[in-house]
């Protein structure tokens, strides 16, 4: 993990230091001034957000929203952001750049060492979060039907927190006397909450055989997003409307995993 971090980090931070050294270009070399620098601790907190907002970039569910703007519009935002002009940076890197380069090496350090906090805190919340969804998947659920006190068809919903893959295995026996018509598996997924709630992406249906034996299923799916999404279906669906009695499956071992993506 912290060398994939370091790597990182090293990777985006030449992107940065070099998308700044072009603002360079157009700036005198020999200037020596400290008059109207940045101050250190907001040109420090620049310099942070704009590596955050790299990594948050290359997000596709954030991409796609910010498809329009280049790179470079983002960076001049976050300068702005804080009361300061595309010269001001300009001309304080320019500073410490030529007259005090070890600083800014400092600098730097100072930021890796913010990003790692963020880091902690990220992957402690991400760790709970799994605990829970492992939680759910030791939970062992077991249909047998007909059964008088299912309200609804047999069914599952599964909380899914920031972008991940899932893993839903299970078991299912459609006995030959079964009266449904062309039983099958249906699920999708949805944005909890924000402007995309509600709308589903349907996962691929598993048509079910009448055969009396039990056939072991596994649907795995990629849900892309920073939001919280809800992971709904049915175990046991069908195209009729068969009475109390008329149908006959059973569904075992049923299991559920999900892996985050940081």
């Amino acid at each position: 993990m912290n060398n994939r971090r370091q790597k990182h980090i090293i990777l985006v931070t030449g992107e940065l230091i070099f998308f700044f050294c072009i603002l360079l270009v157009s700036y005198s070399c020999g200037d020596k001034s400290k008059r109207d620098l940045i101050p250190e601790k907001t040109f420090t907190a620049i310099l942070s957000d704009s590596y955050l907002a790299d990594g948050l970039l290359s997000m596709s569910a954030i991409k796609i929203g910010y498809a329009k703007k280049d790179t470079t519009g983002s960076y001049i935002d976050i300068i702005e952001s804080y009361g300061y002009t595309y010269e001001a940076m300009e001309k304080t890197l320019n500073y410490y750049f030529i007259n005090d380069p070890k600083r800014l090496v400092s600098i730097y350090d100072k930021i890796d060492e913010k990003l790692s906090q963020i880091e902690l805190k990220i992957t402690a919340e991400q760790q709970r979060i799994l605990r829970i969804l492992q939680a759910k998947s030791n939970q062992t659920v077991h249909f047998l039907l007909p059964d008088p006190g299912l309200k609804d068809k047999p069914g599952f919903s599964y909380d899914i927190y920031a972008e991940g893959t899932f893993t839903l295995q299970f078991s299912v026996t459609v006995y030959p006397d079964d009266q449904s018509v062309h039983p099958f598996f249906t699920a999708w997924y949805s944005a909890a909450d924000g402007p995309d709630a509600g709308k589903k992406t349907y996962l691929q249906e598993i048509k079910y055989i009448k055969d009396g034996w039990p056939h072991i299923y596994t649907v795995r799916g990629k849900v892309e997003g920073l939001q919280k999404a809800v992971l709904r279906g049915y175990y046991f669906d069908y195209e009729n409307n068969p009475g109390f009695g008329m149908q006959h499956a059973e569904i075992i071992n049923l299991s559920f995993s999900y892996v985050g993506m940081i």
